[in-house]
């Protein structure tokens, strides 16, 4: 049984659609992977300052609270209202979205 073109095309053009999906929702995890990985380190390490050096000036733990305070600021806004923070950033959404939309935006500075 012979297929006809048109039915070829459409097969091909959502292969290609599927193919470009999948490779933006890697560099989507991959972004959120490395926007949640700098403020956790960031807690991580001053949380274990606070911990392990007992005589630390009155002000610089005060400044490591704040800092803590404010990189889980950052995690809230990450994982609650994901936005883009670049240009790099800017077409890739968070949200799914329709093949059309997504196949009409250029990456900035990332290789097609």
């Amino acid at each position: 049984m012979e297929r006809s073109t048109d039915e070829v095309s459409e097969r091909r053009a959502l292969r290609a659609a599927s193919i470009a999906y999948h490779e933006a929702t890697l560099r989507y995890e991959q972004l959120m992977r490395h926007r949640l990985m700098n403020p956790l380190t960031v807690i991580a390490g001053m949380a274990d300052t606070l911990c392990r050096v007992p005589d630390l000036h009155p002000s610089d733990v005060q400044s490591m609270h704040e800092a803590i305070l404010i990189q889980a600021q950052v995690l809230v806004s990450a994982s609650t209202e994901p936005r883009a923070l670049d240009d790099v950033e800017a077409c890739v959404d968070p949200w799914p979205c329709t093949i059309a939309r997504r196949s009409t935006r250029r990456m900035v500075g990332v290789p097609s």
